[in-house]
């Protein structure tokens, strides 16, 4: 999804984190696109298109360098490692 919207001429990075998803916490990367001086978050994974609460963002990337996935090594650190408790789901 970054890459077809860059291809369009919109600037993109991906996120990389949690997802809340049937009871569970994932880890799951997304993409966040500049639109309207703002970064807006999108995810094509589930088929809904946006992020709500459930997304947790734990890192970004903007992926153009030649050791672009080195962003994500401190989070290489945390995995495994994260606890969360659900208070409510809506």
């Amino acid at each position: 999804l970054a890459a077809l919207a860059r291809a369009r001429g919109f600037p993109a990075r991906v996120a990389m984190g949690l997802l809340y998803h049937e009871g569970a916490f994932y880890y799951h990367m997304w993409t966040e696109v500049w639109l309207d001086g703002c970064w807006i978050p999108l995810d094509a994974t589930l088929g809904s298109g946006g992020v709500g609460a459930g997304h947790i963002t734990l890192a970004r990337s903007n992926l153009t360098s030649p050791a672009a996935f080195a962003d994500f090594f401190p989070l290489m650190q945390v995995i495994g490692r994260i606890e969360i408790d659900v208070v409510r789901v809506q």
